[in-house]
């Protein structure tokens, strides 16, 4: 995993997180630590008006609702960290 910074279209910041170079129709595939990804979601909620999410710690899971779709993210462990693939293979993420 090499770190990297991430943003999407229409929303403002950039976002810390780790890459394995994976992409998804030529789209960045971010993971996050938590710390990263709650400062992510924060920002998302905060810029749009159909997204809402929550993080499950009994599951060790962040649930988000973007436009009625829920999606649960799950964590993974890798390279001694654990991350979140949070809109990886399903928002259009680039890499700065």
């Amino acid at each position: 995993m090499k770190k990297a910074q991430f943003t999407m279209n229409d929303i403002d910041g950039e976002f810390d997180g780790y890459t394995c170079g994976n992409t998804w129709n030529s789209f960045a595939c971010p993971f996050f630590t938590n710390e990263q990804a709650v400062h992510m979601l924060e920002a998302l909620d905060y810029q749009t008006f159909s997204f809402t999410w929550s993080y499950d710690s009994d599951r060790n899971v962040f649930i988000v609702c973007d436009d009625g779709n829920i999606t649960e993210y799950s964590a993974i462990k890798r390279d001694g960290m654990t991350l979140w693939s949070i809109g990886a293979y399903e928002w259009v993420w680039d890499i700065l």
